[in-house]
């Protein structure tokens, strides 16, 4: 149940009690018999019971979807960082930085490390399908962490300065 209906319930239970309460009170106000007066406090304490439990489960839920948005905004905060590392706009630790680079960049960065080289290469040295090299390498390119050299047949890919210090960082950080 979404909880905005959750929401709506619980106001018409509140609600619902808060009538009775004025009904009881006008009852025992009036002079009401016993017997009535003490069937109303039964339906009354039956309905406040209800209502205290749907607010405990609304109160759950709320905080169950508070802890998954916080954790969302946190796992978002962290994307983000992995995009400022590989555009080389963050100056967080080397350490943090090691973490976000996948193994398949880091393996193609490391292939690169020395001489450029054709995607076939690259796919045959890190041991992935030429699909999945060519969506990595193409996803690098537009991070600028590799750069294509169309002067040639095929086409050849080399490291950018930002390559050059993302390796760097985990060459670095993997060592320590």
């Amino acid at each position: 149940m979404g909880i905005v209906k959750r929401l709506d319930d619980q106001k018409r239970m509140i609600d619902r009690v808060h009538r009775e309460l004025e009904e009881l009170r006008s009852t025992r106000i009036h002079g009401a018999g016993e017997n009535t007066e003490f069937r109303g406090f039964g339906e009354l304490t039956k309905n406040l019971e209800t209502a205290l439990a749907a607010n405990k489960r609304l109160a759950d839920s709320v905080i169950r979807i508070r802890e998954t948005l916080t954790g969302l905004v946190r796992e978002n905060e962290k994307l983000r960082e992995e995009i400022e590392i590989i555009k080389g706009g963050s100056t967080a630790s080397p350490i943090r930085q090691s973490r976000q680079i996948h193994e398949a960049e880091l393996r193609i960065l490391d292939t690169l490390r020395t001489t450029a080289r054709s995607s076939r290469d690259i796919s045959r040295i890190i041991g992935r399908s030429r699909e999945h090299t060519s969506r990595t390498v193409k996803k690098m390119i537009e991070l600028g962490v590799l750069e294509k050299q169309p002067q040639t047949y095929p086409a050849k890919y080399i490291l950018t300065k930002k390559g050059e210090d993302l390796l760097g960082v985990r060459t670095t950080s993997t060592s320590e």
